[in-house]
């Protein structure tokens, strides 16, 4: 039976380092990757008739974004080699991270979660970003179900 393993992304460095550990850590094994990017429309307009055309705009910019982004993670996997016992699902939700992650988890019956600790923002002073600390604080029910990527050293429980 193949691992289920969710790897949220923002397209940050450290996000691809959390795929590139994942397919490392389990290069042995058989696994599904659900890589999981989730994006808001969000645009501050005025007048009704403007603000929903506006609305329309920013939430297809965002959603092609995320569409090519996932595309080119895909190709960079496949620059990097593919392992015959990984395969690579994408999935572009339209919520927030948090939301998004836990309805991967119900619907993709996902095992673990791996994910970098600090995304697109890269706070110098912060050890985890917002969203990590989202998750840790919100879905881990066992501490074995969510595996961390640091920037410099490799650290996990399970």
């Amino acid at each position: 039976m193949k691992k289920k393993i969710l790897i949220p992304t923002d397209f940050s460095k450290n996000a691809w380092n959390a795929i590139t550990y994942a397919s490392d850590l389990f290069q042995n094994t058989e696994c599904s990757f659900f890589l999981l990017n989730a994006y808001n429309a969000t645009m501050h307009s005025r007048g009704k008739l403007m603000k929903d055309k506006a609305e329309m705009l920013s939430f297809e910019t965002e959603k092609n974004k995320s569409a090519s982004g996932l595309e080119k993670i895909q190709e960079m996997l496949e620059f990097r080699g593919l392992n015959d016992k990984h395969e690579y699902h994408v999935l572009s939700v339209q919520d927030d991270p948090l939301s998004a992650i836990q309805m991967a988890i119900e619907k993709k019956d996902i095992e673990l979660v791996i994910m970098g600790t600090k995304g697109a923002s890269n706070y110098e002073n912060k050890l985890f970003g917002s969203n990590t600390i989202n998750v840790m604080e919100n879905y881990v029910s066992s501490p074995s179900h969510l595996l961390y990527y640091y920037q410099k050293v490799y650290s996990h429980n399970y």
